[in-house]
């Protein structure tokens, strides 16, 4: 489809404009991964659970890692900042939670490459001129990513306790995109919101 071949060569300029702005100011970048599998383990009381993720792009700019993560739908950068490690649960600051998770992957995988710093950001391309956005995150190395990963452990944990009945959001919008919409029988009030 034309249409579409246009609109992804439109962001793929982007992300080079992008790339070359922050070349003139870190002076170098190098690309280590793209769109390869992060994973880790988390233990908690029913299991080892594997945490995996694709982040976009993984390089270094000569101040640290770099998690790079395109969002090609609408982005609000404030969802980005996080003051309290209990934010991270709030649904609205998802890609703060999806970042927060590829850095400690990332940190737990891939730290011994570079020593320094490891940084999470949203590149937004359907902006006309978009700049990589930073997370905000409560939290730095080393200590930081251990109390992130223990209250990685908590919800989880909270999540499979079958002692822990499953509470149906009160929000039906979010019900919209739900892949368990059909079993919880949200399927018509979702319908009837859209």
């Amino acid at each position: 489809n034309a249409l579409q071949y246009a609109m992804a060569r439109k962001m793929v300029e982007r992300s080079l404009g992008n790339d070359l702005k922050e070349i003139k100011i870190n002076s170098r970048i190098t690309v280590l991964k793209q769109e390869e599998k992060l994973e880790t383990a988390i233990d908690t009381p029913s299991g080892t659970l594997r945490l995996k993720g694709f982040p976009d792009r993984i390089d270094t700019d000569g101040q640290g890692l770099r998690i790079i993560d395109f969002k090609t739908g609408s982005f609000d950068e404030k969802k980005l900042k996080i003051d309290r490690l209990e934010d991270l649960t709030n649904p609205e600051k998802k890609f703060a939670l999806q970042l927060a998770c590829y850095m400690l992957m990332a940190e737990k995988t891939l730290k011994n490459l570079t020593g320094l710093r490891t940084r999470g950001y949203i590149l937004p391309l359907k902006q006309s001129n978009p700049k990589l956005a930073e997370a905000s995150l409560p939290f730095d190395e080393p200590r930081g990513f251990s109390e992130f990963e223990a209250l990685l452990t908590v919800t989880l944990k909270q999540m499979l306790d079958p002692a822990v009945p499953i509470a149906q959001t009160t929000e039906i919008k979010r019900c919209a995109n739900c892949t368990f919409l059909r079993i919880c029988n949200r399927e018509a009030a979702a319908a009837n919101n859209y």
